[in-house]
C-alpha cells in the first residue's frame, strides 16, 4: 500500500558523518560548483528516511526561499514499481509549485486539481508540465492502441520514443531547477521506484555536470540481490556507480554516541553505563534500540534484554487485546503497514463506525498503531487510516496468520477496494468477478476511472487472493499492462503486469471458458514489449523463454478457432523462431501465417503477415522477397480496407515494406529504381508527425548513395538519422548500424585528389581512419547493448571490414578484425542469416592473406564462392565484391586462370548494374568514382 514502510519515530540522532557529506553536497550546488549525486545504502531500520528528514528539515530552517532549496519524494513500497513516473511527478509537482509563487497562472491549473484529491494519470500532469510531451505521449497511445487491437505492435519504432520522453522530462525538470535557487533533490526508498522514473533518474545523472542540482537517494539493501524489482534497482545504482554517476554511501549501526543521545531522550534519567550496554546488545541496529527502550523501566537497572525474537514483543502487546480487536490488526497487517478501517470493516462484516471506534482505542492505549494521513488516492474514502508503529512489527502480525486466512483476507480486500470513490466524481462499485456493470467492461481496461495507484493496490491483493481471485487478477493485470503500454510508454511496467496475467491464466482450469484468449492476449502483449530485447537466446535479459511463450499462444489461438488469432499468432512464433533457431525455421512459420491469411480472406492480416515475410525471405532468397513485397505494395494500393484507413500499424507495415522493396531491388542491382522508391519514402516519413521508420529509411537511401558512388549525399543522410536519433534519445540498434555505415563511409570513399599536396592527403586519410575508427567502438558498444539479431553480424562485419582497412600489416587491430569475423561465421551457421556468413568469410579470406596465411586465405575464399553460388544475390552484400576479393586471394595463391574467372564475373556484375543505372551522369560516376569499381576495372592485385 501507499506510504508505508515506515519506523519508530525516535527523534532523529544525528550521524555526523553523513550528515556532513550532504550539507558539503549542498554548499557545492549552493557555490555553483555543479551537481552530483549520492545514495546511502543501508538494512531496513538503519535510520536513512531519518537522515534525510532531518537533512531537508536543516535546510529548511537555515536559508531564505530565494538561496537554496531542497525537494523530496518517497517512492511507494508494494506498489511503487507500478507506478509510472511515480517519483518524478512528485518532484515536478513541487518544482512547479514554486515557480507558480513567482509566476502566478502558470501551473495554477495543474496544481488545482492535483490538489484536490481527484488522482491524475502521470501522463496528464507530465504533459501539462512538460512541453511537447502531450504530443508525443498521444502518438504514442494511438500506435500502441492500433497494435494491440490488430497484435502486431511496433515497440521497435515506439521504444526510442520512450526514451525521448525521458530525456523531454529531464529538460523540463531541469529548466524548473534553473528559474529557481539551487536545488537539492531527495528520493527516499529508491529500491520502490518504477522503471520509468529510474529512466528519468539515469537521463538526469548524465546531466548533473555544471547544473545547480544535487540528488539524493536512499537505498534499503535488505533482499537488493533477490530476484524481482529489488535487485534490478541493485543492479542499476552498481552500474551508475561504476560509471562515475553517483557515489555509494553506506549507512551502519548508529555510534555509541548517538546511542547515548537517543538514550537520553527517551529517559532522561537512566544510568550512564545503559546506552553502552544497549549499543553492545544491539549493534546500533535503530529498530533494536528503540524496541529495547520502550521495554526498559526505570527498576530495571542495568539490566537490558535484547528481544529473543520480534515475535515475543509483538505477542506481548497483543496479549491484552480482545479476539475482535486482534482480527482488526490482522485484517489490516494483511492490507499493508498503512491501511484504511473501511476496508478492514468490509472485509471483517463489522459495522464502521464500531471499527473506527476500537482502532482508535488501540491505537490510544496500546504501542502498535498510529493514526495517519491516507494515500492520495484515498483522501476521498470515508475512512480512518492508520500505520503499524513500525514494519517490523507489521511483519510479525501479518505472519500470524495462516496462509488461507491470508488468500481470503486479500481477495476480500481487493472487493473491499473497488468500492467508494473510484475517482473524483465518485464512481459506484466496479464487480471483480467478470461481469460488466455500468459501462465498464474488465475485458481490456477492467476499472475504468479509477486511479492507478488504486488499481495496483487491488491487483496486488489479487495476485495474494489464490484460486478464487485468478480470473480478476488476470482481467486487471492485463488492464495495467495496456494502460501502461499505451498511455505512459511505460513498457517495462506492462511486461511486470503481462507476466502476472500469465501466471493466473496458467493456473486457470482448462475448461474456463476464457482462459485461452486471455492467454493469447497477455502472450501477444508481453512479446512485443520485449521483442526489442531479444538477442537470439530464448530469454530476454532474464525474461520468459519467448519461443515456449510463442508456441503455447500459438496452441491457444488453434483452440480458440479464431482465425485472426491463429494468423497472428503464427506470426509471432515465426518472430521468436527467426531469434531462437535462425531463419530458416521462421521462413516455415512465416509462410504458414501468410498462408493462414489467404485462407481467411482479410486483407489486413493477410497484409502484415506478407510485409514482415517478404522482409524476412529476402535475407535469403531475393527474389522471393521481390515477389511477396510487390504484391504487398499492388494489395495496399487496390484495397481501400488497407490504403484507405489511417491505421497506424497498417502505415507502419506499409513502411517497413516498402523501404524493404526498395532496398532489396538496390541488392538485386536495380539501383535507380531503388533510388527513386527509396527517396520519395524518405521524404513521406520525413512529413510524419511520429517518423517512426525515418532511421531506418535513411540507412537505405545511404546504401543507395554509397551504392552510385554519391559519398556526400550518403554522409549527409547518415548524418541526418544519427541528429535525429540523437533528438529522440536513447540507444538504438539502427543508430548503431547507421553509425558503422558512417565509419566504413570515411573509410572508403577516395580522398580528394591533389597531386601537389602529398602530406595533406595523407593526414586527412589518417583523420578520416582515426575518426572512423572510433566511430565504429562506439556502434559495436551501442550494438551489443542494443542486440537487434538481424543487425548484430552487419555491424560486426562492418567493424572487421574498417579495422583491415585501418591497418597495413601483421597487428593487434588485424586480429581483431579475425576475431570478429570467426564470430560471425560461428554465429550464421546457427542463425541462417547467410548473407553474413558470405561477407564474413570474404573478410577472414583478406586477413589471412595479410597475414600471410596464404593456404587459409583461399580456403576462406572459396567457402565465400561456394555459398555465394548456391544462394545467388545477397541482401546488404555486394556480390562484385565478394567475387573481386575472392580472385586476389587465389591470384595471390597462384591459381591464375581461376583468379581471372573470378574477375570477369566481377566485371559483368558491375556491367550488368550499370545498365540498369538511369542518366550518363549517374552511370559514369558508378563506372569511374566507385574505388571498388575501379579495382575490379584496372584488375588490381591480380596481375595479367
Amino acid at each position: 500500500m501507499a506510504e508505508t514502510g515506515t519506523v519508530v519515530r525516535t527523534g532523529f540522532v544525528d550521524r555526523v558523518e553523513h550528515m556532513d557529506e550532504l550539507r558539503s553536497l549542498m554548499a557545492d550546488v549552493t557555490a555553483g560548483r555543479g551537481g552530483r549525486a549520492i545514495v546511502v545504502d543501508g538494512a531496513s531500520g538503519m535510520g536513512k528516511s531519518a537522515l534525510l528528514r532531518a537533512f531537508e528539515a536543516e535546510a529548511d530552517a537555515s536559508r531564505g526561499a530565494d538561496v537554496r532549496r531542497v525537494v523530496s519524494a518517497r517512492c511507494q513500497p508494494s506498489i511503487g514499481s507500478g507506478l509510472h513516473y511515480g517519483a518524478i511527478v512528485d518532484l515536478l509537482l513541487q518544482l512547479a509549485q514554486d515557480q507558480e509563487v513567482k509566476q502566478p497562472g502558470v501551473f495554477r491549473r495543474l496544481l488545482s486539481f492535483t490538489g484536490q484529491g481527484a488522482v491524475r494519470s502521470a501522463p496528464e500532469v507530465l504533459s501539462a508540465i512538460v512541453p511537447g510531451l502531450g504530443a508525443l505521449f498521444n502518438l504514442g497511445k494511438e500506435v500502441a492502441e492500433a497494435s494491440l487491437t490488430s497484435g502486431s505492435m511496433p515497440f521497435d519504432s515506439l521504444l526510442p520514443f520512450q526514451q525521448g520522453a525521458a530525456t523531454q522530462i529531464v529538460d523540463a525538470l531541469l529548466d524548473l531547477v534553473r528559474q529557481g535557487p539551487p536545488t537539492v533533490v531527495l528520493i527516499d526508498d529508491i529500491q520502490y521506484g518504477d522503471p520509468s522514473s529510474l529512466l528519468v533518474l539515469d537521463r538526469l545523472l548524465r546531466r548533473l555536470p555544471g547544473e545547480p542540482l544535487g540528488v539524493v537517494l536512499s537505498h534499503t539493501t535488505d533482499g537488493a540481490y533477490a530476484e524481482g524489482p529489488g535487485s534490478a534497482v541493485e543492479d542499476l545504482l552498481h552500474d551508475w556507480a561504476k560509471d562515475g554517476l553517483l557515489r555509494r554511501r553506506v549507512l551502519k549501526g548508529l555510534p555509541q554516541d548517538a546511542v547515548a543521545e537517543l538514550v537520553r531522550s527517551r529517559h532522561p534519567d537512566a544510568p550512564p553505563a545503559l546506552s553502552e550496554q544497549l549499543s553492545r546488545l544491539t549493534a546500533g541496529h535503530a529498530v533494536f534500540v528503540t524496541l529495547c527502550l520502550e521495554e526498559w523501566r526505570p527498576d530495571d537497572g542495568l539490566v537490558v534484554e535484547l528481544p529473543r525474537s520480534l515475535s515475543r514483543v509483538v505477542e506481548d502487546r497483543l496479549r491484552p487485546l480482545t479476539e475482535l480487536d486482534r482480527e482488526l490488526l490482522m485484517i489490516g497487517a494483511t492490507q499493508g503497514e498503512t491501511f484504511l478501517s473501511r476496508t478492514v470493516a468490509e472485509v471483517k462484516g463489522v459495522p464502521h463506525d464500531e471499527v473506527m471506534e476500537r482502532l482508535r482505542l488501540i491505537a490510544a492505549q496500546h504501542r502498535l498503531i498510529l493514526r495517519t494521513e491516507p494515500p492520495g488516492w484515498a483522501r476521498l474514502d470515508a475512512s480512518d487510516c492508520y500505520r503499524f508503529e513500525h514494519s517490523a512489527l507489521w511483519g510479525v502480525v501479518y505472519d500470524q496468520q495462516t496462509p488461507q486466512q491470508l488468500r481470503s483476507r486479500h481477495a476480500r480486500i481487493a472487493a473491499a477496494l473497488t468500492s467508494g470513490p473510484l475517482d473524483g466524481a465518485g464512481a459506484g462499485r466496479v464487480p471483480l468477478d467478470g461481469t460488466p456493470q455500468d459501462g465498464t467492461s474488465l475485458d481490456g481496461v477492467p476499472l475504468d476511472g479509477v486511479p492507478l495507484e488504486r488499481r495496483l493496490e487491488i491487483a496486488r491483493h489479487l495476485r495474494s487472493g489464490g484460486t478464487e481471485s485468478l480470473l480478476a487478477s488476470a482481467e486487471v493485470h492485463y488492464g495495467l499492462a495496456r494502460d501502461a503500454a499505451m498511455e505512459g510508454l511505460s513498457f517495462a511496467e506492462a511486461e511486470r503486469h503481462c507476466e502476472e496475467v500469465i501466471k493466473a491464466v496458467r493456473d486457470l482450469p482448462e475448461h474456463e471458458e476464457s482462459r485461452d484468449r486471455r492467454l493469447v492476449q497477455a502472450v501477444e502483449l508481453l512479446l512485443s514489449l520485449t521483442e526489442v530485447r531479444w538477442r537470439g537466446q530464448h530469454q530476454p535479459a532474464g525474461g520468459p523463454d519467448i519461443d515456449v511463450l510463442a508456441a503455447e499462444a500459438e496452441a491457444a489461438a488453434r483452440r480458440c478457432r479464431i482465425p485472426e488469432l491463429a494468423i497472428r499468432t503464427t506470426l509471432l512464433r515465426g518472430k521468436t523462431l527467426l531469434a531462437t533457431q535462425g531463419l530458416v525455421p521462421s521462413l516455415d512459420k512465416l509462410r504458414a501465417a501468410v498462408e493462414l491469411a489467404e485462407e481467411h480472406g482479410d486483407p489486413v492480416p493477410l497484409f502484415v503477415a506478407r510485409v514482415e515475410y517478404g522482409r524476412q525471405v529476402s535475407k535469403r532468397r531475393l527474389a522471393d522477397g521481390l515477389a511477396q513485397l510487390r504484391e504487398a505494395e499492388r494489395m495496399y494500393a487496390s484495397d481501400p480496407r488497407l490504403g484507405g484507413t489511417g491505421d497506424p500499424v497498417l502505415q507502419h507495415a506499409r513502411n517497413l515494406g516498402e523501404m524493404q522493396l526498395g532496398i532489396t531491388l538496390f541488392d538485386s542491382g536495380h539501383l535507380s529504381e531503388a533510388l527513386t522508391r527509396l527517396s520519395r519514402c524518405v521524404q513521406r516519413l520525413r512529413d510524419e508527425p511520429l517518423k517512426a521508420e525515418l532511421p531506418i529509411a535513411l540507412n537505405y537511401l545511404a546504401q543507395v548513395y554509397t551504392g552510385l558512388g554519391a559519398y556526400g549525399e550518403a554522409e549527409g543522410v547518415l548524418r541526418e538519422a544519427l541528429d535525429f536519433e540523437a533528438d529522440r534519445g536513447g540507444d538504438s540498434g539502427w543508430h548503431a548500424y547507421n553509425q558503422a555505415l558512417l565509419a566504413h563511409l570515411l573509410v572508403e570513399q577516395p580522398a580528394r585528389r591533389d597531386a601537389e599536396q602529398p602530406a595533406q592527403h595523407d593526414a586527412e586519410r589518417s583523420a578520416r581512419r582515426d575518426q572512423a575508427l572510433e566511430l565504429i567502438t562506439d556502434a559495436w558498444a551501442e550494438t551489443e547493448r542494443t542486440w537487434l539479431a538481424n543487425l548484430v553480424p552487419i555491424v560486426r562485419n562492418l567493424y572487421a571490414e574498417i579495422l583491415l582497412r585501418a591497418t597495413d600489416g601483421p597487428g593487434e587491430l588485424l586480429d581483431q578484425a579475425d576475431r570478429l569475423a570467426v564470430a560471425t561465421c560461428v554465429e550464421t551457421r546457427r542463425s541462417g542469416m547467410i548473407r553474413s556468413e558470405i561477407a564474413a568469410h570474404s573478410l577472414r579470406s583478406r586477413i589471412l592473406l595479410r597475414q600471410g596465411d596464404t593456404a587459409a586465405a583461399q580456403d576462406q575464399a572459396r567457402q565465400a564462392v561456394r555459398i555465394l553460388d548456391e544462394v545467388g544475390d545477397m541482401p546488404a552484400l555486394r556480390t562484385e565484391e565478394v567475387l573481386y576479393h575472392s580472385a586476389v586471394v587465389r591470384a595471390a595463391g597462384d591459381a591464375r586462370e581461376e583468379a581471372h574467372a573470378l574477375l570477369e564475373r566481377a566485371r559483368r556484375e558491375v556491367a550488368r548494374k550499370a545498365d540498369l543505372i538511369t542518366g550518363d551522369v549517374r552511370r559514369d560516376r558508378f563506372l569511374t568514382q566507385i574505388p571498388l569499381n575501379n579495382a575490379i576495372r584496372e584488375g588490381e592485385g591480380i596481375g595479367h
